[in-house]
C-alpha cells in the first residue's frame, strides 16, 4: 500500500484505483488481453472512476447508465443469488485518520465476528472506540447478545463499544 493510499486523505480512492489500474494492465498485457471492463455503475461515479479512466478501463455499466437498482434487478431476473447483498466498502473507509494496517485488521476481525448476528455491518474506528453501525432492524439483535460482543471486541482491541443506526454516507 503506498503512502499516498496510507494519508487516508480525499484523495485515497485516486490513488487505490491507479495502483489497480497498473496492475490490471499490466496482468491484461502480459496475458494477451485487449479490454478491461469493471463494475462501477452509474450511481457508483466516483473519483476512483478517474483513475481508471487513465489507464483505458472501460465502464460499461456507466455507459449504459445502470445504476445500482436497475443491477439488482437484472441480477434478481438471472437468478443471481447475490442480488440484495449489501454492498462492501473499502475497510478505509472505517478510519477517521492515516491508514494502519493492524487498524483494518481490527476491524475486519470485529465485522466478521458480528456478521454472526446480522447480515450488515460497518464498525468505524475512532482510537480505541468500536461505533457498530447496523440496519435499525438490528440494533435489537445486537443490543441482546452486546455483552458478548463487547467482550470479543475487548479481545480484539477495543476498549469502547456504541452500536448505532447505518445512514448510507454519500
Amino acid at each position: 500500500m503506498s503512502e499516498k493510499i496510507k494519508r487516508n486523505d480525499e484523495n485515497r480512492c485516486f490513488y487505490c484505483r491507479l495502483e489497480d489500474a497498473i496492475l490490471l494492465t499490466e496482468f491484461a498485457r502480459e496475458n494477451g488481453f485487449n479490454e478491461i471492463a469493471d463494475g462501477i455503475n452509474y450511481d457508483d461515479n466516483y473519483i476512483g472512476k478517474k483513475a481508471m479512466d487513465m489507464y483505458g478501463i472501460w465502464h460499461p455499466l456507466i455507459e449504459l447508465s445502470i445504476g445500482e437498482e436497475e443491477v439488482k434487478n437484472i441480477l434478481r431476473e438471472l437468478g443471481i443469488s447475490s442480488w440484495n447483498k449489501k454492498p462492501e466498502s473499502c475497510l478505509a473507509t472505517r478510519l477517521a485518520g492515516r491508514i494502519d494496517e493492524e487498524e483494518l485488521k481490527m476491524i475486519e476481525m470485529a465485522e466478521d465476528m458480528i456478521l454472526k448476528y446480522v447480515d450488515f455491518v460497518r464498525v468505524r474506528k475512532f482510537g480505541g472506540e468500536a461505533r457498530i453501525e447496523v440496519m435499525e432492524d438490528d440494533i435489537k439483535k445486537l443490543y441482546n447478545v452486546r455483552e458478548e460482543i463487547e467482550k470479543e471486541l475487548n479481545k480484539i482491541g477495543f476498549n469502547v463499544v456504541l452500536i448505532r443506526e447505518y445512514k448510507k454516507q454519500k
